[in-house]
């Protein structure tokens, strides 16, 4: 009979079990131990005596209980309902109980109270995330001490030229000034994580700085896939010519303008970043003031959210869009001055006027219809450019519409789009 082998037992798990808690390692669970780590980050957080402080992750309360001492009231974010009963255990019958709120959720899908200061040990694994959720969220807060991974620490503090410059840093700077606040070895925590951390200092600028932030996600997403290659070469590949030139074309669609005749995009992206000195310039050594200048320039070129006509939305009337040229499916929003609006997932994809468009009725489509004459109808009908056709259709004669789809694709003809509205 073969030996059964038993498991061993390390310090660091008997020393859990005799307390009764179990980490979890799903949660990133890793209690800050060291009191004077602690202490120190409740004071560079300048606390006063009238504030609100957020925290998340508390854990055991270690964090917790110093910031009830300083603070006004202290609202806790915690997940795990094991912890929270813990914390309660551990300020019940103290002065400290009414000073303290937890919220009992992930902090992420939670909607974020008002606070002055935010003081945390998170979890790791949200860290980018939980800084833009902090960043964006409004009323703005005075500053946030947050313990992060030391890679990640050193990621939002790079500047320009650094080798861990990245579209991280720039975006969080572009949104607040961050700073290095002290290191913290990993067994100050229990259990012990694997990586080193760093305590980081975080003050949202207020005013925030006024950009499209659609259009500077673009292009940072753009620029920071290949961060060591120039710009000229960026803007070279197939994939970012056809991204940049659809953008275009539902600029001007938008924009109710045509496009030029004999329109490049890749001329005119190389006429940009020559007459601008872009041609030989980096991601990695370009500062918030360079991207800023540059997306000035390229801003026809990126992705946005449309602002929509105020007129109301006809309710009751729900279809399918096809674009044509790319068989895209989106969904349409009709408004009471005849205009349509497409979007997909709630984000505007493009709103096209009543003058552009051509309503077919569903008496027109018949069985026996021949689609070849119902389009020569209406192209010599139209008085305008026409962008696009609707069709209401009769549930369940999808077939017949979508032939009047595929004709109109056989005779390459300019509409953007057909919409197909069961009647």
């Amino acid at each position: 009979m073969p030996k059964i082998k038993t498991k061993k037992k390390t310090r660091q798990h008997e020393a859990i079990a005799k307390q009764g808690i179990l980490f979890n390692k799903e949660f990133g669970q890793h209690i800050l131990k060291n009191p004077l780590v602690v202490q120190a980050m409740v004071e560079k957080a300048s606390i006063r005596s009238s504030d609100t402080v957020l925290e998340i992750g508390p854990g055991t309360g270690n964090m917790t209980v110093k910031l009830l001492d300083k603070a006004a009231k202290v609202i806790a974010c915690e997940i795990d309902t094991r912890l929270v009963a813990e914390l309660q255990k551990r300020v019940q019958g103290s002065t400290h109980q009414p000073k303290l709120q937890i919220l009992v959720g992930d902090v992420i899908k939670s909607e974020l109270p008002f606070f002055n200061v935010c003081v945390a040990n998170i979890p790791y694994k949200i860290s980018s995330p939980l800084v833009f959720k902090l960043l964006l969220h409004r009323p703005f807060f005075r500053c946030a001490i947050l313990m992060f991974q030391r890679e990640f620490a050193q990621r939002l503090v790079a500047k320009p030229g650094d080798k861990l410059y990245c579209r991280l840093s720039i975006n969080a700077q572009l949104l607040a000034r961050i700073d290095l606040v002290m290191k913290v070895g990993k067994n100050n925590f229990r259990p012990p994580p694997k990586v080193e951390s760093n305590v980081v200092r975080i003050e949202p600028r207020n005013p925030p700085p006024k950009i499209n932030y659609k259009e500077w996600d673009g292009l940072t997403r753009i620029t920071f896939v290949r961060k060591n290659k120039k710009l000229s070469s960026i803007f070279k590949q197939a994939t970012v010519l056809f991204s940049l030139e659809k953008n275009f074309r539902t600029y001007c669609s938008v924009m109710n303008t045509a496009v030029p005749e004999n329109f490049n995009i890749k001329e005119k992206i190389e006429a940009i970043l020559g007459q601008n000195n872009f041609l030989d310039c980096r991601a990695r050594t370009m500062n918030i003031d360079d991207f800023t200048k540059y997306l000035g320039y390229c801003t026809v070129l990126m992705p946005k959210e449309y602002i929509l006509p105020s007129e109301k939305i006809i309710p009751g009337l729900e279809g399918k869009s096809y674009f044509i040229d790319s068989g895209a499916l989106f969904t349409p929003s009709f408004y009471e001055n005849g205009g349509v609006r497409l979007h997909c997932n709630k984000a505007t994809v493009v709103f096209f006027p009543k003058t552009s468009l051509y309503k077919v009725n569903a008496e027109t489509i018949k069985e026996d219809t021949n689609l070849q004459v119902l389009v020569q109808n209406i192209l010599s009908e139209q008085c305008g450019p026409l962008k696009g056709i609707l069709v209401f259709c009769k549930s369940g004669r999808l077939e017949k519409e979508q032939e009047l789809i595929n004709t109109l694709v056989v005779n390459n003809l300019n509409f953007k789009f057909v919409i197909l509205i069961p009647v």
